[in-house]
């Protein structure tokens, strides 16, 4: 029986839940998912001032479930009854500042530095996934927002992190992977049947295009050749 991989493959969908965020309407229930940023209310509160000021007829109720210190694993364990209970119609999730394990980058050179880094990327990845399909399975329109950038090249009075800001900018390739935004991408599985990689989605019943390992720090990559040489990232669109 030939090896079941779980790649890093993209198929184009178009998933009726996930993409580029619509305007509110009347009625609607946003919750906004997240650690500290969101926490502190700044980015819904401009948001509820812009609506509340430009469009008073639509009466927008938000509810805050950001957490000091979370993570996507956090995210998705409390995700039903922190968030889904609350019955909303939109949820936009900002995730990512504490999943890649700040204080790892004051030690790189230790020897499981790239290690850590990796099953980080990985577990971030796997439970971002896990908490788009449970928010799209019950219905609610999801909204993921990459994680905010961070500035790893001031002088600062405290250590500096270098190498966080290119971590970050790879979780945010992968929620891209994940949603899209005009060419939306779902994640696929593949098996190896010779010399052929055939892949496959549920999701996606007519699929025009594939991505492998399409990131700046791509994560989990297990495509290797009869030497165990890794394969190169990969495209067949040509989508700008």
């Amino acid at each position: 029986m030939k090896p079941i991989l779980s790649l890093l493959v993209a198929l184009l969908s178009v998933p009726p839940n996930v993409g580029a965020a619509a305007p509110f309407v009347a009625g609607d229930r946003w919750c906004v998912l997240g650690d500290s940023i969101t926490e502190s209310g700044y980015c819904h509160r401009y948001v509820e001032l812009f609506y509340c000021t430009r469009f008073p007829e639509r009466k927008l109720d938000v509810v805050n479930c950001g957490i000091r210190g979370d993570t996507a694993p956090g995210a998705l364990q409390r995700l039903q009854w922190d968030c889904l209970n609350a019955k909303p119609t939109i949820v936009s999730v900002m995730l990512g500042m504490n999943d890649v394990g700040r204080s790892f980058y004051k030690y790189k050179d230790s020897q499981d530095f790239d290690q850590k880094c990796t099953e980080r990327a990985e577990t971030y990845d796997q439970a971002m996934r896990k908490l788009t399909k449970s928010l799209l399975d019950s219905g609610a329109k999801g909204v993921l927002i990459t994680p905010s950038t961070f500035d790893d090249t001031a002088d600062l009075r405290s250590v500096n992190l270098p190498g966080c800001r290119a971590a970050l900018a790879g979780y945010a390739n992968c929620l891209r992977a994940i949603a899209g935004a005009d060419k939306r991408f779902v994640w696929a599985d593949a098996k190896i049947e010779g010399d052929t990689i055939i892949v496959n989605s549920p999701q996606v019943q007519q699929p025009v295009a594939v991505r492998y390992a399409w990131a700046d720090n791509p994560a989990g990559c297990n495509l290797y050749n009869h030497a165990g040489l890794p394969a190169s990232p990969f495209r067949t669109d040509d989508w700008k």
